[in-house]
């Protein structure tokens, strides 16, 4: 489950400092950060700085990036559809930066180190699958993607930081959760991340086309509160996406009452609202399970 793209995308970040990824949680962070201390000043590392710091790149874009690569012969490319790459990548040259990450990958020996720790990143996800991901019910989410386009990305370098992200391809599209490495990351985690894949389409089109949902998204906006959603749209990427993590739950049994009031504690105080909006939705649109399949 562990995957030297996201891997290598993360240490850029890490060495860059003062995000998510450069907290040293876990004895790996550790050893990771230390191993490479001395590529903090190389000139992808600088560049990484000015992207995240000047252009506005997202620490989920770090992750959706990763996923957009493709490796040959030693070399990273990108996949030719980039129509589904983060917003904020846009206009900030995603090509220009493939090059200064194949001299980063090639100056630093990252394989090496990638493939010295194998032995550790097969115990990891070993560990990762019984705890967790065994639990999550995958067919169900046959009602709204092609579960079989479905890919779990664990990585032991971060400890703090989940997202999802998904890469275009003929007739559809290849879905990625992907999970830090904490005792609390749990099969609610996964499901959370996987909504996202079909979640954040319908927000998009809510928030362009519903006046009234759109007035909710903006004000729940609270940088205070919800530091990481400081935008409406992405608050209604986040309101769709916990409205349907609540309708798996509901569906599989669990008490939701407790959960809505947990997510209204957190800022999210539209969270009924939302949830019969999806509801509705799903009645109208009637979903088939026609994709569902077995994994």
């Amino acid at each position: 489950m562990i995957d030297e793209r996201y891997e290598l995308m993360m240490l850029i970040w890490r060495l860059k400092g003062k995000c998510v990824f450069s907290r040293q949680d876990s004895d790996f962070q550790k050893k990771l950060a230390a191993h490479f201390a001395e590529f903090m000043k190389h000139t992808t590392v600088r560049y990484a700085k000015y992207l995240y710091w000047i252009k506005g790149i997202s620490n989920n874009a770090v992750f959706g990036y990763a996923m957009h690569l493709t490796k040959k012969d030693g070399e990273f490319t990108l996949v030719p559809n980039l129509s589904l790459l983060d917003r904020s990548w846009k206009g900030n040259s995603p090509e220009k930066f493939i090059t200064k990450l194949n001299r980063f990958y090639k100056d630093s020996n990252f394989t090496e180190f990638f493939e010295s720790n194998k032995e550790f990143y097969e115990t990891t996800s070993r560990e990762f699958y019984e705890t967790a991901y065994k639990h999550v019910d995958i067919k169900w989410f046959g009602k709204y993607i092609d579960i079989s386009d479905m890919c779990c990305i664990l990585s032991p370098s971060t400890s703090v930081a989940n997202f999802g992200a998904a890469v275009a391809k003929p007739g559809g599209k290849t879905v990625y959760a992907g999970m830090a490495v904490n005792p609390k990351v749990s099969t609610w985690t996964i499901v959370h991340e996987y909504c996202h894949s079909f979640a954040n389409d319908i927000a998009k089109k809510w928030y362009a086309e519903n006046a009234e949902f759109k007035r909710m998204c903006d004000e729940s906006v609270d940088k205070k509160v919800q530091p990481l959603y400081a935008s409406g749209l992405i608050m209604g990427f986040e309101y769709v996406t916990r409205a349907y993590e609540k309708l798996y739950w509901q569906e599989h049994g669990d008490d939701i009452e407790p959960m809505f009031a947990a997510e209204i504690k957190q800022g999210f105080k539209y969270i009924k609202n939302i949830y019969s909006m999806i509801e509705t939705y799903n009645d109208k649109e009637q979903f088939s399970t026609a994709k569902a399949s077995t994994v």
